[in-house]
């Protein structure tokens, strides 16, 4: 096995050396912001207990009235320094979304369609006692590789999220929940075995790697969606002041009459509220309604992550059988 390792290193050592530096790039300039978020952390004078701010997942007032202009400037510095950081660390987090997927478009295509490509699978495939063996033994391994590898950005983006919302526990919010974690590991491996399915069957790495990048994208957007309608069935109605953007899913925001218990929309309310000044009367509407939210609270972050995984690995599971049917069934061009 360590042979075998050793030479599925060397085979694909430009791709393996490529998303290495790449993943070390990034942990590297999550980790230097994270450093710098953490020097400008706003001190719990200019800190609200719970309520977090919605854009920026900091607290945007002290917990106690401040009376003390020299206090109040200097909070108002802090803020804006650490809003700078934090929007850095928010377009790095975005770019690092992209990596796992060019990472498994750059190594999966590699697998089978570099071989079918340079004609050296008519050889492979004849010494090889088994297709099947041979085949197994590269999409795994390099994908045990791969995944390795990848679980390096995805830990200090977590790290990073962190540093951006100090009060919040990453493992508890769905803020950036799909670009950090586990799936975002998982998201690189699914687009890795697309691309050894591609590979395998066009036979051309160009237009396989085309090909992929399409097919993961579009893949990826269903899953996505998928996701959404179930964290749907998750969801709970909650006092508006108690959800948070920071830290839970918000699908919708209504209103509860107090005297049916019944969910009722903003339009209605605002339609049936005497109008004042040109507007509905906010304390006839206080009166006879709360404000409720339909949330997907935070503390479901890691059960979704759980599902997400799950249902990841077990489209992987799919795509690599079907490349083994491709590779046993396949003449070598």
């Amino acid at each position: 096995m360590r042979t075998t390792i050793r030479l599925l290193l060397k085979t694909y050592r430009f791709e393996f050396i490529a998303i290495t530096l790449a993943c070390l790039a990034m942990a590297g300039a999550e980790l230097y912001l994270t450093s710098r978020l953490d020097a400008l952390a706003l001190p719990k004078e200019c800190q609200f207990d719970q309520n977090i701010s919605v854009e920026q997942g900091f607290a945007t007032q002290p917990e106690e009235p401040v009376s003390d202009p020299t206090l109040v400037d200097s909070c108002q510095e802090k803020a804006i320094a650490f809003s700078d950081s934090d929007q850095r660390s928010a377009v790095l987090m975005s770019f690092g979304a992209a990596l796992p997927v060019l990472a498994g478009i750059l190594i999966g295509v590699a697998v089978v369609g570099r071989e079918l490509e340079t004609g050296t699978a008519s050889l492979a495939w004849t010494l090889s006692r088994s297709r099947r063996r041979w085949y197994l033994t590269r999409a795994l391994l390099v994908g045990a590789i791969l995944g390795g590898v990848l679980l390096l950005p995805s830990f200090t983006a977590n790290i990073l999220e962190h540093a951006r919302q100090p009060l919040i526990d990453p493992g508890s919010s769905f803020n950036d929940g799909g670009i950090r974690g586990p799936v975002l590991v998982m998201l690189g491996l699914l687009t890795y075995s697309i691309g050894v399915v591609t590979g395998a069957v066009v036979g051309r790495q160009l237009p396989a790697v085309i090909i992929t990048l399409a097919l993961a994208l579009l893949a990826i957007l269903a899953f996505e969606n998928g996701v959404s309608r179930w964290e749907s069935t998750l969801a709970e109605w909650q006092p508006a002041a108690s959800s948070s953007y920071s830290i839970d899913i918000v699908l919708e925001q209504d209103y509860r009459d107090r005297a049916s218990g019944l969910i009722v929309d903003q339009g209605s309310v605002f339609n049936a509220a005497p109008q004042v000044d040109g507007g509905p009367d906010g304390a006839w509407i206080d009166a006879h309604y709360d404000s409720v939210a339909l949330v997907v609270p935070g503390s479901r972050y890691g059960d979704v992550v759980a599902v997400e995984t799950g249902a990841i690995g077990a489209a992987l599971l799919v795509l690599l059988g079907l490349g083994l049917f491709v590779v046993i069934h396949r003449r070598p061009d």
